[in-house]
């Protein structure tokens, strides 16, 4: 049980302070004591100076706790700059924690793109090479499944915004068309105070209002003009 929050002291959790199991389950129960690392402690008693990758393991983890893994990738590797020699038990280590990093910033919603994956790489202060091409083995379907939903959604925002725009100016050119056929005569004016409104709902009001109510020009443009 690994426990990064801010009581140095603690050392142990007890589930029963958290969790409230009907009696009948009573009968389920196994009891066993589990071994509780109170890291938080450890980082305040410098035992994470013999070994950096419990210092980044535990700034990971708090991180992730606290919400902040958005540019962390430029910085959260850096204990591992000065580790020699970086050889495969090391290279293991990085890989599963830039894959922990990664998981967590992309459960979190946070877009994640392959120059955020060389960010990591350089915090550590490490060459691409083998790593960078185990570290893509082994979470780059992730990453790009979570940046192709991201792209997804921006198209479809893009798209929302370009159809709302196209349905606006469309409406416009309607009451344009609808005025001059009615009354046998463009107005600029009109058209200037029409240009003002945005709001679909608005704007079709105004076209039905043309083909039906209005009696002149300058009725549509005091309807037009009650709106402003």
């Amino acid at each position: 049980m690994i426990y990064t929050g801010e009581d140095v002291k603690l050392t142990s959790l007890n589930w029963s302070d958290y969790y409230r199991l009907p009696s009948e389950t009573e009968q389920f129960l196994v009891s066993f004591r589990p071994y509780f690392l109170n890291m938080t402690r450890m980082c305040q008693d410098g035992e994470f100076d013999a070994s950096p990758f419990l210092l980044v393991a535990y700034n990971l983890m708090a991180l992730a706790s606290l919400g902040r893994l958005e540019g962390a990738e430029t910085f959260v590797m850096a204990p591992l700059r000065d580790v020699e020699p970086w050889e495969q038990r090391e290279k293991n280590l990085f890989i599963a924690m830039a894959c922990y990093f990664i998981r967590s910033a992309l459960n979190a919603k946070i877009a994640f793109d392959p120059t955020k994956v060389n960010a990591l790489l350089e915090s550590a202060n490490q060459d691409k090479g083998d790593v960078m091409n185990s570290l893509w083995n082994e979470i780059g379907r992730e990453i790009w499944a979570g940046e192709e939903t991201r792209i997804r959604e921006e198209e479809y925002a893009r798209g929302e915004k370009d159809g709302i725009e196209k349905g606006v100016e469309g409406l416009r050119t309607a009451i344009d068309n609808v005025v001059a056929n009615r009354f046998k005569t463009q107005s600029p004016y009109l058209m200037g105070q029409i240009k003002k409104v945005r709001d679909i709902t608005q704007l079709n009001a105004i076209l039905n209002y043309a083909i039906g109510k209005a009696s002149s020009v300058d009725d549509v443009a005091n309807y037009v003009g009650s709106m402003l």
